[in-house]
């Protein structure tokens, strides 16, 4: 007793917190009486949730009996918690063109997102497993079963109200693995398995008359099969009967008759189907394995197609479908155990849901709407349960209730242009149709705010009718940049009058200039060269829109409008990707922006100097090849560049560039050699400020004691050749020969020529030959000087020198 005190005392706490937060919706007012009416609501939420509005009704007999709206007639904003949130529902397709002098409209609102788990209600009075369960008026029916025994024959009908299970007239035949569907009220059993046989027998129940009554029966004899309804048909889908089923039996409710359709592609029982508008989606089911695969079909085209896999492969379970969001829930099974799984058909999706407290197979399902919870009946884990567990879906706001209002829809009344929520400047023309079959004459008029009762401006009247044409020009300089409502009424002979309306915002303002500006990722700024991105960045008018976008070099201009943004917020941003500029030799970027009304606004951002010419760059001591006999050298350099400038230089010694300092054109760096360095690599490179680089062809020094101490001072590389060029060096050592060569080329291999040859040590950087270039053609030339000795050989060489007139 005190358990179950403290179950029904957790279980009403949690009812109370959930609807201690559920939204609040109220309906303000409602604009327009003919063809299209707007109605204005207000949507909060404690939790401050985006709400979305849902469950349109009408009625026309003062809310005793309310009418589905089609969802096509609407046209829906989601809440933002004020009251500009607003629906638009075209009265036509149901009301027609006739008059209606009182009609109430009503909705709800909701939060899509699920906040609740799994709690359990009033078990079934009968365990069962192998049941049917359907939703119909409100309630739910379990249907036969088995009970751990026998296959039972009994229905149970569930009150979610009040919580509670009541007995109803049970079935004629008792049978268990069977299908029941809905039609028309009438609630329809179908096939399964009692007194040891497959079953084909139909039978239909009335719940108004607790009555059932023999139907026709199915041609194929099956079980655990799944059933789906589109219109008045009922679909029989695969199923088992000794063998695995792929055949699909139509059951016409208003004929009473059956008849062969298409058969699943996968034979399987143990499935379930459901329908969304003329689709039928199958899931899962037992085939050679419990199967994830998905079949769709389209009943219309008579045709099979196949969908997005289950998550989760499973046999023996349940399934339920949300009409109004198009969702269809997985609950349950073998192979799914706890898991509950919805497919949304809007978007294709899978989504994981709340998983149930009671692992079970062969379950029932269904969703009552009035509570908008998702329930899991009976079912078998060991032993046939009537546990019953309930999901609440999402979080919806009671229903709300327009005021009453008349339509008049032998009227028609339209405003086409301008749009509502539209910018508009100058004079503009207003479109719209004014017609009925006796019209008296109609006004067009104008109000500088939303919705105001008065303060209306003419702006033109007639007693002829306009048909989808232009009402009227109107000058909107004359009005104050705001929203304004325009308002056209329309009256029949008989002194009704339909009014329709729009609200617009007028903007005549001048637009600031967007601030801009351009970069790249690599360089300095005001600094670019051929192939790198462009990024743009800035801040223009919140609201505004790119018109045009374009870059400017020179002469030269391209529409880049397509890779320029700009949010809500005016945050202006892009990327060009890299192009070879050619000759250009600066660029910007121009903008054009424009207000939603169409007043615009230019801007030039900063230039970028185009520089794509590399710095030079030399090393003009050691000079390749020298063996130093030192254990401390100068690494001498020159680096320059004509245009944007050098940053940076760097040298590599073998681990690495390191950044070396430098003066205008020169750069000296302190070189540690260890003894007896066999060879050491050393190279520089220079970076400008547009990004361009120049890398040196690598030297190779020494430093070995036991061998000549040989470098060539000068000339370095890049000299220019004129006259008589004092050779310099060093030529250090015993017994050894030396001779100084040249040859065309920048890097010659052969071809040397003798400049002179001695036997004699030279020194520390002294004259080593006196070479007479007058003779020389204009060109590039190498220099060699080679040291011998007799245990080694040690070359040293000068390239790109260059003779010019």
């Amino acid at each position: 007793m005190y358990r179950n005190i403290i179950i029904y005392l957790a279980l009403f706490l949690r009812l109370t917190y959930v609807d201690a937060i559920l939204p609040t919706l109220s309906i303000d007012r409602v604009e327009g009486n003919s063809g299209k009416v707007t109605i204005y609501y207000t949507a909060t939420d404690p939790t401050e949730k985006v709400l979305n509005p849902i469950n349109y009704e009408y009625s026309v007999d003062h809310g005793v009996s309310w009418i589905k709206i089609d969802k096509s007639a609407i046209s829906a904003s989601l809440s933002d918690g004020n009251n500009n949130s607003a629906i638009s529902w075209d009265t036509r397709p149901q009301i027609g063109e006739q008059s209606v002098t009182s009609i109430l409209f009503r909705m709800r609102v909701y939060d899509p997102e699920i906040i609740s788990d799994w709690q359990a209600v009033t078990p079934m009075l009968t365990p069962r497993h192998g049941l049917a369960t359907v939703v119909t008026d409100n309630k739910l029916y379990a249907i036969g079963g088995f009970n751990g025994h026998r296959q039972v024959a009994s229905l149970e009908l569930y009150n979610p109200t009040n919580d509670t299970w009541e007995k109803a007239a049970s079935m004629d035949q008792a049978r268990q693995y069977l299908s029941a569907e809905v039609v028309n009220g009438k609630i329809y059993a179908i096939g399964g398995y009692g007194k040891a046989s497959y079953l084909t027998t139909v039978e239909a129940y009335d719940p108004v008359t607790d009555t059932w009554q023999t139907m026709a029966p199915m041609p194929t004899s099956r079980h655990v099969f799944a059933t789906a309804v589109v219109g008045n048909l009922i679909y029989a889908i695969g199923g088992h009967n000794g063998k695995n089923l792929a055949t699909v039996e139509v059951y016409d409710t208003e004929t009473n008759s059956w008849k062969n359709s298409a058969s699943m592609p996968t034979p399987r029982y143990g499935l379930v189907a459901a329908a969304v508008g003329d689709k039928i989606y199958t899931f899962g089911g037992q085939g050679q394995k419990p199967l994830s695969s998905f079949e769709i079909f389209d009943t219309k085209e008579g045709q099979w197609s196949t969908g997005p896999n289950m998550p989760t492969a499973r046999y023996a379970f349940a399934a339920a479908i949300d009409e109004e969001l198009s969702k269809i829930y997985i609950v349950g099974g073998t192979g799914g155990e706890d898991k509950v799984e919805a497919y949304n058909t809007k978007n294709g999706e899978w989504e994981i849901s709340a998983t149930i407290n009671q692992t079970r197979s062969h379950l029932g399902a269904g969703i009552i709407t009035n509570v908008n919870q998702l329930y899991a009946v009976g079912g078998v884990n060991d032993q046939p349960l009537s546990i019953v567990e309930a999901l609440p879906l999402v979080r919806y706001s009671t229903f709300s209730v327009s005021p009453a209002f008349p339509v008049y829809n032998h009227i028609q009344a339209e405003i086409i242009s301008p749009t509502a929520s539209s910018y508009n400047q100058g004079i503009i023309s207003i479109q719209g149709t004014a017609n009925t079959e006796k019209l008296q004459g109609w006004i067009l008029d104008i109000a500088p705010s939303i919705n105001p009762t008065e303060g209306y401006l003419l702006i033109n009247s007639g007693t002829s009718s306009v048909l989808g044409s232009e009402l009227a020009k109107f000058d909107t300089l004359g009005q104050p940049d705001s929203a304004h409502t325009i308002r056209l009424r329309v009256t029949d002979v008989m002194a009704k009058t339909a009014e329709t309306n729009v609200i617009v915002r007028v903007d005549n303002s001048i637009l600031p200039k967007p601030k801009l500006k351009i970069s790249t990722n690599e360089g300095v700024d005001g600094f670019a060269r051929s192939n790198v991105s462009i990024f743009v960045t800035g801040k223009a008018y919140p609201g505004n829109l790119i018109s045009r976008a374009e870059v400017i070099g020179g002469a030269e201009m391209a529409n880049v409008t397509d890779l320029i943004d700009i949010d809500k917020s005016g945050v202006i941003s892009g990327e060009i990707p890299g192009v070879n500029v050619g000759k250009i030799t600066h660029l910007s970027v121009r903008i054009m922006v424009k207000s939603r009304s169409g007043n615009q606004a230019e801007s030039v951002s900063n230039r970028l100097i185009i520089d794509n010419n590399p710095p030079k760059i030399a090393i003009i001591s050691p000079a390749n090849g020298a063996n130093l006999n030192t254990n401390s050298i100068q690494v001498v350099g020159t680096a320059s560049d004509s245009l944007s400038g050098l940053v940076r230089v760097e040298i590599d010694v073998g681990s690495g560039w390191t950044e070396v300092e430098t003066n205008k054109s020169n750069w000296v760096y302190q070189l540690k050699i260890l003894p007896e360095n066999q060879q050491l690599l050393i190279r520089a490179r220079a970076l400008d400020k547009a990004e361009n680089m120049t890398t040196t062809a690598p030297i190779y020094v020494s430093n070995i004691n036991s061998r000549p101490h040989v470098n060539i001072l000068h000339p370095t590389e890049g000299t220019n050749l004129l006259g008589k060029i004092l050779v310099t060096g060093t030529i250090e050592g015993n017994n050894l020969s030396w001779v100084l060569e040249y040859a065309p080329g920048q890097h010659a291999q052969d071809g040397f020529e003798e400049i002179d040859r001695g036997t004699e040590a030279k020194g520390y950087d002294q004259q080593i030959a006196t070479w007479d270039v007058s003779v020389l053609p204009d060109g590039q030339y190498t220099l060699r000087l080679t040291v011998k000795n007799s245990l080694t050989t040690i070359t040293v060489t000068r390239h790109n020198l260059i003779r010019a007139p």
